[in-house]
Parts: structure tokens; sequence; C-alpha cells
């Protein structure tokens, strides 16, 4: 997110901008190393103006101070637009400046299965906050087959399971969350739209699971055919309760008045429940 909106992913494609970066760019390394903010800039805008939902922001060069001039660069671009940035650098130093200057939640690239890398980043992540980007690669490149990846993959989510990283999670196919829950109960998951009946139950199941499991309840399925008007939600939360429902992790895919209704409106619903659903469940998982 920017100071102003965020960026939601899992609907339609998000088009990050990679002008911001010297890699095979002369006319760009030129301005990082004669400092001309007002080329990066107008890269900056150029993108904005042709669609881009994300800016990626990469001034890594060996003949400027980069910590210095990707916090500038930062700091300047947030002044001339409201997109989110990406915060691309391998420069551990230069990433927490720019975070530390940064007026919301960068996309953060990124992390990979180096030690070094997991051991530099995801304090930075912790203390920042933001969405880190996790490239399945380790001290021994980047695996040739999908078994590896994953491996690869499982290492990183491990490490974050230390510094309590909040893992937002669209559906994987049902028995692989099951699995993904069994195997990292320290991990905080949220995991996006409560779905229709069926989906809704297995939610519930992996709640009795891991007491780290949270159910955002925006987004497609139960509200349609009106099961939380008869009782069901009130049912979950006698169940688990309402520490474990949060609501607005991800966008509705319909008119967000349904869904928004389908809690607020609910009169098996406290106030106080409510209060916990909208907004302080979020805030208390995210550290607001």
């Amino acid at each position: 997110s920017s100071y102003t909106h965020a960026v939601e992913f899992g609907h339609e494609p998000i088009l990050i901008g990679e002008r911001i970066n010297p890699t095979g760019k002369k006319r760009f390394k030129k301005a990082l190393v004669e400092n001309d903010i007002d080329y990066i800039l107008h890269e900056g805008i150029n993108q904005e103006e042709n669609g881009v939902h994300i800016l990626d922001v990469n001034v890594g060069l060996p003949d400027i101070d980069e910590k210095a001039m990707l916090t500038k660069v930062v700091c300047e671009l947030q002044a001339v637009t409201d997109l989110p940035l990406q915060i691309d650098t391998a420069d551990a130093a230069a990433m927490e400046s720019a975070l530390r200057r940064y007026n919301g939640k960068a996309l953060i690239n990124s992390v990979n299965g180096k030690k070094e890398s997991m051991e530099e980043i995801f304090p930075l992540v912790k203390k920042y906050g933001g969405v880190v980007v996790a490239l399945t690669l380790d001290e021994n490149g980047i695996p040739n087959t999908a078994s590896g990846r994953v491996d690869i993959a499982k290492k990183i989510l491990c490490e974050a399971e230390k510094y309590g990283m909040v893992v937002n999670c669209h559906s994987m196919g049902e028995d692989e969350m099951d699995k993904m829950v069994k195997a990292h109960p320290g991990v905080v998951f949220v995991a996006a739209h409560p779905g229709e009946y069926r989906e809704f139950m297995r939610h519930m199941e992996r709640m009795k699971m891991s007491e780290n499991y949270y159910l955002d309840l925006s987004g497609y399925g139960i509200f349609r055919y009106g099961i939380f008007r008869h009782g069901m939600l009130r049912h979950a939360i006698d169940e688990f309760g309402p520490e474990r429902f949060l609501f607005g992790s991800d966008y509705p895919t319909c008119n967000p008045a349904m869904y928004i209704g389908g809690v607020l409106l609910d009169d098996l619903i406290t106030d106080e429940e409510k209060e916990l659903i909208f907004s302080k469940n979020a805030k208390r998982l995210l550290n607001l």
C-alpha cells in the first residue's frame, strides 16, 4: 500500500512497472551517476500513465551510494505519485533505510532461501511491515525440479514462522492447505474468503487444527445463500471466539455492501464482536 490506497492481489493481473531499474538501461545508469532525479521521476510518472499498479524501485549500481540514492528516490517518488512501491535491493542496509522513509506498507523484493538473506530481510519485514516476495533459490542456486523449489519454499516458510509473519492464503487445493496448516502450526494463516457451505466447514476444521488459523469473511461464497442469516457465523463464533474472524484482508468480487451487511446486520452478533471482526482483530495481528 501507499499512503492513500492499497493493491489487492488475486482478482486481476497486477502490473509492476520495472523501468526504474538500471539493468540494461544506459540512460538510466547515466541518470543515477549524475543524480538526475527528474529523469527517474519521469520514468515513474510515465509508467503510472500507462496503467501499472505498483512501481518497482531498483537503483543498484556499483558507481553510486545505493543506500542514499534508494532512500532519496523512494522519498521523491512519493511526492509525485501515490502508487505503492516495490523496494528492490539486495543491500539490507539500503532496504532498511528506504523502508524507514516509506509512507505505507511496501512490497519488499526480496527474500530467498539463503540463510544470510532470511536473517537480514525477515527482521526488516517484522519491524516495518509490508509484503515480501520469496524467491525459491538458495546457496546451491535455483533447483532444476519443482520439488526442489517446493523444499526451498518450505524452508522459507519455516523461517518466517520464527518471526511471526502473517500469511494471507487463497485456496491452493483443500488437501494441500490442510497439509500446510498441520506442518506449520506456528504460522499465522489468514484464509481469504469463507467460500460456500462445504468450504466454510473445511475452514472450521482447520481452525480446530491450529489456533493460528483465521478466517477473512469478505469475498465470494457464503453470503449468496444467506447462510449467515441462519446463524452460521454465530455458531462459528461460539465455537472459536470472535477473535478468529476478520473482514477485509481481501477484496470481494461483487458488491462489498452485501458482504459487509452480512456481518453488520446480523442481530445474532454483538456490537463488541462486530468491532473485533471489522477492526480490532486485524490491528492486533498486524501490530497496528
